[in-house]
């Protein structure tokens, strides 16, 4: 389970409250929001522990572009993991159904969707911090063989009848209250039932 985080919980709470103050003005609700720190929830629950060691130190405003071109362009990532205090751990290449230890398939999904060169951070697969993904190659798919091309393009047109299909027979029976026998219309359209 994931650690409990304050700053999570204090926002969550704030959009709770929000939420409730707009039902209220619109008339959707009465009565004290319950969601509400002063005078009601801080009465309850404990205040915010802050940290002691306080935040890093913030990068000044205008330094923050070049940082960004810097971190795009550099190959020696590590001296900049050491300055942001983290750790450079390179991977061999990955592909879309592969995940690095330590990095969950969503944040590989999220490392194929940038460009050659784009950054961006991923939860860890503990949950516990972040981890800088750098894009340092694209190598593109091969060439698909005519045999594949057409096993892809029949597949497609089966799901995307058999999509069609399940919608129109969820419409006569939502819209038009027909019952439809799904195994007659599967041995109708030369299968089993219908997918």
């Amino acid at each position: 389970p994931r650690s409990f985080r304050p700053e999570t919980a204090a926002r969550l709470r704030g959009r709770i409250e929000a939420i409730l103050d707009a039902a209220k003005a619109r008339g959707y609700r009465q009565g004290e929001n319950p969601a509400r720190w002063r005078g009601h929830v801080a009465q309850i629950l404990p205040g915010r522990t802050h940290l002691s060691r306080g935040h890093h130190k913030a990068m000044p405003y205008n330094a923050v572009a070049a940082f960004l071109v810097k971190l795009r362009e550099r190959e020696a990532m590590a001296a900049l993991a050491i300055e942001a205090g983290g750790k450079l751990e390179k991977t061999n290449a990955i592909n879309r159904t592969t995940s690095p230890p330590g990095l969950t398939q969503s944040g590989v999904q999220q490392g194929f969707a940038l460009p050659k060169g784009g950054v961006s951070s991923a939860l860890t697969a503990d949950g516990k911090s972040r981890t800088i993904l750098r894009v340092a190659d694209v190598t593109a798919a091969p060439a698909l063989t005519k045999e594949q091309a057409e096993k892809i393009k029949a597949e497609l047109t089966r799901t995307m009848q058999a999509d069609t299909l399940n919608a129109f027979v969820s419409g006569l029976q939502t819209r038009a209250g027909v019952s439809v026998n799904q195994t007659m219309l599967g041995q109708l359209l030369g299968g089993g039932p219908a997918q």
